[in-house]
């Protein structure tokens, strides 16, 4: 299964972790176009983060077979600056 973002650039983001605790942030937050996020709410897909993969997500069919999805781009990691570097701008 490929995941498209369509080319509007129209996107939903929906929290996969649904547990009463969880909290929305962006780690928990996945961008679905409208075909997916009706797939995923009334396909009987399961749609999950894979932990540690900086965005894949695993779609389970209603059948049970599993896909991993790859992101088209990887979120930024921004990082501190070390003191006495210039600043990036």
């Amino acid at each position: 299964m490929e995941m498209v973002l369509e080319e509007s650039g129209y996107t939903d983001a929906l929290r996969l972790d649904k547990t009463p605790t969880a909290q929305t942030r962006l780690e928990n937050l996945n961008p679905f176009c409208k075909g997916h996020h009706i797939v995923k709410h009334h396909g009987g897909w399961t749609v999950r983060d894979v932990e540690g993969s900086f965005g894949a997500v695993e779609w389970i069919s209603p059948t049970g077979r599993r896909y991993i999805v790859q992101p088209e781009r990887r979120v930024p990691v921004f990082q501190t600056q070390h003191d006495g570097d210039p600043p990036p701008f």
